[in-house]
């Protein structure tokens, strides 16, 4: 009996398997941090070139 429930005991400790990853294994965490920093860098100029000031700023009173 001990040995039944050290060896189920055993089998719940197992980690569950990792996400896998949603780019393709071919590229390389690197290449996906640069692209993610580009687009991040991307948002900021669009957000820094429509200014939610100067879009109040045009709205009639």
């Amino acid at each position: 009996q001990e040995q039944k429930d050290a060896a189920a005991i055993a089998a719940h400790t197992v980690s569950p398997p990792r996400k896998k990853p949603r780019l393709g294994l071919s590229t390389s965490r690197s290449a996906f941090l640069q692209s993610s920093i580009e687009h991040n860098i991307r948002q900021v100029e669009a957000s820094l070139a429509e200014d939610e000031y100067e879009i109040w700023k045009r709205q009639p009173a």
